[in-house]
């Protein structure tokens, strides 16, 4: 349900309406996002990479996953004074994260582990050689690279963290962490892994799982344009963070440190001092970190490797939006964009694959170790041909020129589009005047025929002679519920059995509305047994039956197994208004919600119940069931909420009275199911006062008692009676805007579907703390069929396209699958809910006691039944 409250008058004067702006404003969006990413083709160089940094991405899938992960270090050690001679205070090298993830669950502080050498990280400390004395571990530098930063040359912003080492450990912080080493003693006979913290996550690498050898392996190095493979000083490391691929990982000049990776970008080695074997630096990292890369994660690390895999596949545009979210975490953290930079002009050029296909613009910088820039091209490929950059500027620009154009008569359009709207919203003010000015003359008009009539008539006490004047059927009186002709004097519709009364006038036909049997009583959260019984319904027995069919979920729309149940329906006391030569009645239920096609991501504001039992718990008794759809309203959370709580309340004010020894009359199952309503209305109320909100819902109810059904509903949700031959018939009314109009005769029926004001209500629970309830009354007989639903359905569908699923789907469980697909077809606008009751024949055989809950609203905020 999306309104609420029905609002009377339009609003006027208002000018342009947000309505009327918005679609403007999207196309101006339109248009400036179209100029950006022009503009962004006309600048991009190099696919991803910025003209300052000295690695491209798109190469290499295992380059590009693990380059970004790839750290140098940079190792100092308190010299002894004086230094030793040959000594240095500093050792460079590399390492790699191999975790980050949060210290706590949902904190901001995030702790990270690189691994690297143990001879180049020694928390120990290190001797230049015998004999000479040890220098402590006193500082590390760690620093990103180009791939991770998309810049070179930047000390300030290649920096990642500076750690200060005491005995015991190093901290960031005040608190010294320590330094693990895979061998104890000496540290430099394995790996270390060394903790530091960060507000923000790193891009850590995968630890591989097995060795590989095919393809062969390779490692990851740092090093710069002009320094080729020479071992770096403390002053030329911010010079030396361009990723390369290392092919020789065997060569005894690469550096500590340097990670050797598989073809997917995973871990399996590292270049050390001392010798790896059988995959000890993997189990090693992996039982420090347990449970590590497999029990902890981060967003960042997730989007990145996750839009490496869409870009290689290729899958340009699912990569550009994990690039992009791999960028929102880190703000130092520049591969995600630069790497969306990429996918976006290979997505925009048609690029087809990795390296080959249409690919765009071809990298006019291209910086390879040693070498510097070697290659620069002023040409692009498309779909095989070859043009100067100048002629693709022309090219771009003229579609620029295009484009404008184009969206200039969209915004035309537009435009001519909300001057009719704002044109018809006039005629439908004036229509709505009008219309009130009718209302009022029809009003007068009773009015003055009220006071023709003969003073101190008064039809529900009139003398039994004026009674027998009355008998002679006045063809001018009608059943305002089913339309059959009825008398003066009659209480009931002696077709559909609703309860009627003369209007004050005595010219017309009201449907009668039972009284309140006593004050409402106030509703009490904390006892949901506050209604008649000391036993709350969650609370009683229920009875498993084996599972005959299919039900729908009463949430989500996805099947379950629930049992289909036919149960002994043999009167109790008061005779049934119509027997069928001894047979028993049963029911088949089918139920299902589905949250529809338009809200399918927000809660589901529709809630159902049903269940069956038999009458005060006694297998001699008729069988009941009791079926409620309530379609909430206030927004998505409040409606979701308002549904559930009046289902709730009336759940609980029915099941102990039905359940219980409490003897009925054929009148006080209709005042039983009204009283309900009414409680619910009154709960929902509560809670708006209670919590100063604006929430309420509709509900249709449905209580068959034996071969009767009792039926009651405030607002638009319906109740429908399928029976052949005479096919479908909504039993209730609703109250809406768009109803008060077709029955005034001021728009056709057709109309509702289509009119500015049919989701507009003017009666709803929780509004008030007292809600007019309308009841019905009707006899049942084998093969009817009961539909209860939201306005989720009928607006969607058609009454004759119900009827006609009805009369072709037998089975309810099928029924309501139909009834769903129908409405989801239809546009899916709205939560959509029905529960579809077939009466049949029940076999001969004892009844069940117990009640059997077929739907209810999902928990936590529906207590289990």
């Amino acid at each position: 349900m999306s309104t609420y409250c029905f609002i009377s008058t339009l609003r006027k004067g208002a000018g342009f309406s947000t309505r009327s702006v918005l679609p403007m404003l999207s196309v101006i969006s339109g248009m400036l996002i179209a100029l950006q990413l022009i503009l962004m083709m006309l600048s991009s160089v190099a696919y991803a990479s910025s003209a300052d940094s000295g690695y491209t991405f798109g190469s290499s899938q295992p380059l590009d996953q693990a380059s970004v992960s790839v750290v140098r270090l940079v190792v100092g050690y308190t010299a002894t004074l004086p230094p030793a001679p040959g000594c240095t205070a500093t050792s460079i090298g590399l390492g790699v994260l191999v975790g980050s993830w949060p210290t706590t669950a949902g904190s901001s502080d995030f702790t990270n582990w690189i691994l690297t050498d143990g001879a180049l990280l020694d928390p120990l400390g290190v001797s230049c050689g015998t004999g000479k004395p040890t220098e402590a571990l006193s500082s590390i530098q760690i620093y990103v690279n180009d791939a991770y930063t998309n810049a070179t040359g930047s000390p300030t912003g290649s920096l990642l963290k500076t750690l200060n080492c005491v005995v015991g450990g190093c901290k960031d912080g005040t608190v010294p962490t320590p330094i693990t080493c895979q061998v104890s003693v000496p540290c430099s006979g394995g790996v270390v892994l060394v903790p530091f913290h960060t507000t923000t996550p790193q891009p850590f690498i995968d630890v591989a799982t097995a060795d590989q050898t095919t393809p062969a392996p390779f490692g990851v190095g740092l090093t710069g344009p002009t320094f080729g493979t020479i071992t770096p000083t403390a002053a030329q490391v911010t010079q030396l963070l361009t990723p390369v691929q290392v092919a020789n990982i065997a060569d005894p000049s690469n550096e500590l440190g340097i990670p050797i990776v598989n073809d997917v970008g995973q871990l399996l080695d590292m270049n050390t001092k001392a010798t790896d074997t059988a995959g000890s630096i993997r189990s090693y990292v992996t039982s420090k970190l347990t449970p590590g890369q497999t029990g902890h994660t981060n967003s960042l690390r997730d989007s990145w490797n996750q839009g490496i895999i869409d870009y290689y596949k290729p899958d340009y545009v699912n990569a550009q939006t994990d690039f992009r979210n791999a960028g929102t975490h880190n703000t130092l953290f520049k591969a995600g964009v630069a790497f969306w930079s990429l996918a976006m002009t290979k997505a925009g050029n048609g690029g087809t694959g990795a390296n080959g296909g249409s690919t765009g613009k071809t990298p006019i910088t291209s910086k390879t170790p040693g070498a510097g820039a070697t290659s620069t091209q002023n040409s692009i490929t498309i779909l095989g041909y070859t043009i100067s950059d100048s002629l693709f500027t022309v090219l771009l620009v003229v579609a620029l020129v295009l484009l404008f154009i184009i969206l200039v008569l969209i915004t035309l359009a537009v435009v001519r589009r909300q001057m009719r709207q704002r044109r018809e919203a006039k005629e439908f003010a004036e229509l709505s005047r009008r219309a009130e000015i009718d209302a009022a003359q029809i009003a007068l008009k009773e009015k003055e025929e009220s006071l023709r009539a003969p003073q101190g008539f008064n039809p529900a006490n009139a003398a039994a002679p004026m009674q027998a004047q009355m008998a002679a059927p006045v063809p001018n009186l009608r059943c305002p519920n089913c339309g059959t002709p009825v008398n003066q004097g009659d209480n009931f519709c002696p077709n559909c059995r609703a309860p009627i009364a003369l209007t004050d006038s005595g010219l017309h036909v009201r449907l009668n509305k039972p009284p309140l049997s006593a004050p409402l009583p106030v509703v009490s959260q904390a006892s949901p047994a506050a209604f008649g019984s000391s036993i709350a319904f969650s609370d009683m027995p229920t009875e498993e039956i084996p599972p005959l069919g299919a039900v729908g979920d009463a949430q989500n729309g996805t099947e379950k197994t629930t049992p289909l149940i036919v149960r002994n329906s043999t009167p109790r006391s008061a005779p049934p208004v119509e027997q069928f030569s001894g047979r028993n009645l049963g029911l088949i239920v089918g139920t299902r919600s589905d949250p529809g096609i338009k809200r399918k991501h927000k809660p589901n504001e529709d809630s159902i119940f049903a269940a069956e039992g038999m009458l005060n718990n006694n297998v001699q008794a008729p069988s009941f069931g009791l079926f409620v759809v309530a379609d909430g309203m206030g927004g998505h959370a409040n409606g979701q909420e308002a549904s559930r709580l009046a289902i709730k309340t009336i759940v609980e004010t029915l099941m102990p009275r039905l359940t219980s020894n409490e003897p009925f009359t054929d009148e006080d199952f209709a005042q039983l199911l009204a009283d309900g309503v009414q409680k619910a209305n009154l709960a929902v109320h509560q809670r708006n006062l209670e919590h100063h909100a604006d929430m309420g819902t509709t509900m249709t109810a449905t209580l068959i008692i034996g071969t009767n059904a009792y039926m009651a509903n405030v607002g638009d949700s319906r109740t429908y009676l399928y029976r052949q031959p005479d096919g479908l018939k909504k039993v209730t009314n609703d109250h809406s805007v768009v109803a008060s109009l077709v029955d005034a005769g001021i728009i056709k029926p057709d109309d509702i579907y289509t009119h500015p004001k049919r989701n507009q209500i003017y009666r709803s629970l929780g509004e008030k703390p007292v809600v007019d309830v309308d009841t019905f009354k009707v006899p049942l007989r084998p093969g009817d069929k009961i539909i209860l639903c939201s306005d989720g359905l009928w607006d969607m569908v058609r009454d004759p396209l119900i009827e006609q699923v009805l009369n072709t789907v037998p089975d309810p469980t099928q029924t309501r699958n139909a009834l769903i697909q129908a409405a989801l077809d239809g546009g899916g606008e709205d939560n959509v809910s029905v529960i579809v009751v077939h009466i049949a024949e029940s076999p001969q055989g004892a009844g069940l006691v117990g009640v059997q809950v077929l739907a209810q609203p999902e928990a936590p905020q529906y207590p289990p039944m």
